[in-house]
């Protein structure tokens, strides 16, 4: 029942089916035979391969691990793939792989050597979300929180996270609008919960809060009419001078205002700049009349309250020395300060005698005129 292929009349012959084979031996030196039967069964039995289910690559899975299985166990086993990528484990059932293909598994019966075959395909899904932050804005003193907000070509399932290291989000973080009130760079995430890739962007905030006012002014003293030439060195987008004198204000970024009366004036300028911001300086100028000084000609230092001291009445006036000699040409006193009288007494105390006393005045205005002079005054008890 079995079949010869050849070589029947040999030691060797060659089958190709199962089936029992009969030898028979003779000695043909005196005809004796013997005679012997095998068996030859046939084990042609592939293995059984499965290399699992189609599957996917994703953001949250980089990198997955196949799962094959065989029967029977007595196997070897080869991945193989012409346009994926095993990481690892290319002779387990449990390979790793990092890239879409096809992959192929051969497993061997290592008892028949019969070989089986099974593949499977791995696709990717890696499509990053597309995600705008929105355009660079700006924080002003009109609008000192304003909102963000982004936009994604996702519909649904996706996730939203807001976040900044130099700023400040005052509302919820977790939505496409978001309430900021400070300045700083703002990143949003938008992750596909489909296949867990996000995709990111940034959008900054400038912060202009502040308005600057600074007044530069020359001179800022000096005799009527004085001329103040007035500079903002500052803002310059809305400006108000008030000059202090009831004069008409101004707006030019730049101005020169005369004083036409003497005294003193709060000089007050506002800005206000393109973003809504007010600021506010100021400076005081020094407006002085001509000078003058009085020199009386007789005082009567008695203590009933009437003209008691000798005091030179000076206007605007910023230095002043008087010093009184008597009659003989003697230094009676000598006065240093504008402030300073004479009371008719000495350094000692003591007081002095009716009659004509002497007096040398040297002075100086607060214009730049200087006084130096020689007279004589009556005191009178």
């Amino acid at each position: 029942d079995g079949h010869f292929v050849s070589g029947t009349s040999t030691l060797n012959p060659t089958i190709d089916s199962a089936g029992t084979y009969s030898i028979t031996i003779t000695n043909n030196s005196n005809g004796c035979s013997s005679s012997d039967n095998v068996v030859v069964s046939i084990d042609t039995i592939k293995p059984i391969v499965n290399a699992g289910l189609d599957t996917l690559i994703n953001c949250y899975n980089p990198s997955i691990s196949l799962n094959a299985t065989v029967n029977p166990t007595n196997v070897n086993v080869l991945w193989q793939t012409n346009n994926g990528n095993i990481v690892s484990g290319n002779t387990s059932l449990t390979p790793m792989i990092n890239a879409a293909g096809i992959y192929i598994i051969q497993a061997v019966n290592t008892v028949n050597g019969c070989v089986s075959y099974d593949s499977l395909t791995v696709v990717v899904d890696t499509l990053s979300p597309v995600v705008n932050a929105g355009n660079d804005t700006i924080l002003t003193c009109v609008n000192d929180s304003i909102f963000l907000t982004a936009t994604t070509n996702l519909s649904s399932n996706y996730n939203v996270v807001w976040a900044t290291n130099n700023g400040n989000i005052y509302t919820n973080d977790s939505l496409l609008q978001i309430g900021v009130n400070s300045g700083g760079d703002y990143l949003v995430t938008v992750t596909n919960l489909s296949n867990g890739c996000s995709s990111t962007d940034t959008v900054i905030v400038s912060e202009h809060l502040t308005a600057l006012a600074n007044i530069y002014a020359t001179p800022t003293s000096g005799v009527i009419p004085l001329d103040v030439d007035f500079a903002n060195q500052g803002d310059n987008y809305i400006v108000t001078w008030d000059f202090g004198d009831g004069s008409q204000n101004s707006t030019d970024s730049m101005v020169t205002h005369t004083y036409t009366e003497d005294g003193q004036y709060m000089v007050i300028l506002n800005v206000r700049n393109e973003y809504g911001c007010t600021a506010s300086d100021s400076i005081l100028i020094d407006v002085f009349g001509t000078s003058s000084i009085l020199i009386p000609n007789i005082f009567s230092p008695n203590s009933d309250g009437v003209n008691d001291v000798l005091k030179i009445k000076g206007e605007n006036i910023k230095e002043l020395s008087i010093t009184i000699f008597n009659r003989w040409g003697e230094h009676i006193i000598e006065l240093t300060s504008p402030n300073q009288y004479w009371d008719g007494r000495t350094y000692a105390g003591i007081e002095v005698p009716e009659g004509t006393y002497f007096y040398i005045v040297k002075a100086k205005g607060v214009d730049g005129q200087e006084y130096d002079v020689k007279g004589s005054f009556t005191l009178v008890r």
